[in-house]
């Protein structure tokens, strides 16, 4: 029986060789996703409480009061739409809650799906809960890694600068990305 870790593996090899990926660079990006994912068990966005979705988008709330609200009457979803509508190619009602982060790195809005499924042939935008099955969360994080990471890295060893691009400045968690890349650069 095959793992999810083995899925993982076998479609980072096969897909990341055709996309030109290096053994270190495979290892950079298992790294990074495995600690995106906390250990590849979550393939999609958590919701958040009122608090946390003001303190990331405060501009699009207005006030705290106004996020309970939405949250009050809407739940997760309401906060999504707030948070992702008018974003990342999401341009109907309903696109900010349809089109969540998924895969283990988080793809979140239409215009990412787009990009999945361009490049994949499969029809993320009709069935975007696709993205949280173990072979189609990995390639989905492979696309956006080659879009948005493989062309602005020369040393994939670099956890530091991987994580920037990842993450962002604050490079949260990178000391457990270390230790993941370690560990990864060891198995692929």
């Amino acid at each position: 029986m095959t793992t999810v870790i083995d899925t993982i593996i076998n479609t980072v090899r096969t897909e990341g060789t055709k996309m030109g990926w290096s053994k270190t660079e495979m290892a950079a990006f298992l790294a990074q996703a495995e600690h995106e994912s906390a250990s590849f068990t979550r393939t999609k966005e958590m919701g958040y409480r009122p608090e946390r979705a003001y303190q990331l988008f405060p501009k699009r709330f207005g006030s705290l009061a106004n996020a309970k609200a939405i949250y009050a009457k809407s739940g997760a979803s309401g906060l999504f739409e707030v948070m992702y509508t008018g974003k990342i190619g999401n341009d109907k009602p309903g696109d900010g809650a349809k089109y969540i982060g998924r895969g283990y790195i988080q793809i979140t809005g239409k215009g990412n799906y787009q990009l999945v499924k361009k490049e994949t042939g499969v029809d993320v935008i009709a069935k975007p809960e696709l993205l949280e099955q173990p072979e189609f969360a990995t390639l989905a994080s492979m696309v956006w890694w080659q879009e948005n990471v493989h062309k602005r890295i020369d040393n994939f060893s670099s956890t530091q600068a991987v994580t920037r691009i990842v993450n962002g400045p604050a490079l949260l968690g990178l000391p457990d990305r270390v230790k993941k890349f370690e560990k990864w650069v060891k198995i692929i």
